[in-house]
């Protein structure tokens, strides 16, 4: 077993509190310390690279695992890039635009919303910090590159259009928005933790996590001391190594101070 070990963060609901929207001094000040002990700190989020603002890219983080793994970065370099492919893209942009669904199409370093959609759209005025706008000829110059389409489908008659592409595709769904993110099939946080280990000769029994979400699920599945949330789900908790305390109670700074006795 090294010293050094390889640590991954889940963004939000893990060092993002989505209730303050922001990450606290302490959790900042625990990550610097932690890596100037010599550990490798990563980023692991479901987020694309066009979401992940300035807060967090000053960390200075050794790499991130972007858009749900299929999108890997060690030190400003792209390990892997997995998209979806373009014929499969071709279909859903038409599909969406035919019935007038909202998407989001995510490039490894761009995300895009169809200008068919920006006049009376909350989820681009929500958003328009991070998004340019495409269209149709844009769409076809970007359609080899696209590593996660994020949907907002609206209802359960929308949705029923998309259900023969949860075969083909890799999917996230959030209920509670009526949305669904697709990417290309087989990727995952985990898939990109064991891109990550080969890239830098780490071992597994030498990595933590920390997540809340349902898309940690994988992840905690391989890492050898995965660490719940206080606010995470259930069955992340049940799979965890320990829990600490939750996103708005410093959990991440507590931990580390206590792990590496920072």
């Amino acid at each position: 077993m090294s010293s050094k070990k390889i640590i991954f963060f889940d963004i939000d609901g893990t060092i993002f509190s989505p209730s303050s929207k922001k990450i606290s001094s302490a959790v900042k000040k625990t990550i610097k310390k932690t890596m100037l002990q010599g550990h490798l700190c990563f980023i692991s989020t479901g987020r694309p690279f066009a979401y992940v603002n300035s807060e967090i890219k000053e960390l200075g983080f050794d790499g991130y695992i972007l858009a749900s793994g299929t999108h890997v970065q060690y030190r400003n370099k792209n390990l892997k890039i997995h998209a979806i492919e373009s014929q499969v893209i071709n279909e859903l942009f038409q599909l969406l635009k035919n019935n007038q669904i909202e998407y989001i199409a995510h490039s490894p370093y761009d995300s895009y919303i169809h200008q068919n959609f920006i006049h009376a759209s909350d989820l681009y005025k929500n958003n328009k910090q991070y998004l340019k706008i495409s269209t149709d000829a844009v769409e076809k110059d970007i359609m080899n590159d696209i590593v996660k389409l994020e949907i907002h489908y609206g209802n359960k008659q929308n949705f029923k259009l998309l259900k023969p592409y949860l075969n083909l595709l890799s999917y996230e769904v959030y209920e509670e928005i009526n949305s669904i993110d697709f990417f290309k099939k087989g990727n995952s946080k985990a898939l990109a933790v064991k891109e990550i280990l080969n890239q830098v000769g780490g071992s597994l029994e030498d990595t933590y996590c920390f997540g809340d979400g349902e898309n940690d699920i994988e992840m905690f599945d391989l890492i050898a001391y995965p660490i719940a949330m206080g606010n995470a789900i259930p069955e992340l908790k049940n799979k965890a190594k320990d829990v600490c305390k939750s996103v708005d109670d410093n959990g991440v700074a507590d931990k580390l101070e206590e792990l590496f006795n920072l």
